[in-house]
């Protein structure tokens, strides 16, 4: 069964993901990498690692459709900072899929995604992204409970279907 699975089942495949990395790289290039370097380099690191500092030089803050624009020193971005530098790395790899679509850090780490951070438009209870863009709207939380409790929400759900307006109206009703 494994064989099927993991030999016969996916010869087709590899041949044509090898055909096509050697049409760009010749294969002898690649024999001077380990397999957890090719993973990293491929993949990106499993372990998604980030501090304040790093957050904060990286985070891009830009205007929104209404030219609205948080400032590194206002609440909703400190408390936004706050909350990625305690999550977990389940989480923090959950935040980087609703973000860019990607639940890994890519070589290069956080300064390589160029995230955009712009406030929410109107009185949205959770954020919303554009992983096409890597943006994420972010609404004026005033609390790190509120915060908290709308990020996460918002991770939770984005897997149905991307968290749109509709969702948030079925959750706000439901509570």
């Amino acid at each position: 069964v494994a064989e099927v699975w993991f030999g016969q089942g996916i010869e087709m495949q590899m041949a044509a993901f090898k055909e096509g990395l050697s049409s760009g790289l010749p294969e002898s290039a690649l024999q001077i990498f380990s397999a957890a370097e090719l993973s990293v380099m491929l993949c990106g690191e499993r372990t998604i690692e980030w501090n304040r500092e790093s957050l904060e030089k990286h985070l891009k803050l830009v205007c929104n459709e209404q030219g609205a624009k948080f400032t590194k020193a206002c609440q909703p971005f400190t408390l936004f900072l706050d909350e990625l530098c305690d999550m977990s790395n389940g989480d923090r790899s959950r935040f980087l899929d609703f973000v860019t679509a990607c639940p890994r850090l890519p070589p290069g780490g956080l300064a390589s995604l160029g995230i955009e951070v712009a406030p929410a438009p109107g009185k949205s209870l959770f954020p919303r992204s554009r992983t096409c863009a890597n943006l994420l709207w972010l609404p004026s939380y005033a609390t790190k409970e509120e915060l908290k409790e709308g990020l996460h929400t918002a991770l939770a759900n984005a897997k149905d279907g991307g968290f749109h307006e509709h969702n948030e109206e079925r959750l706000v009703q439901a509570s």
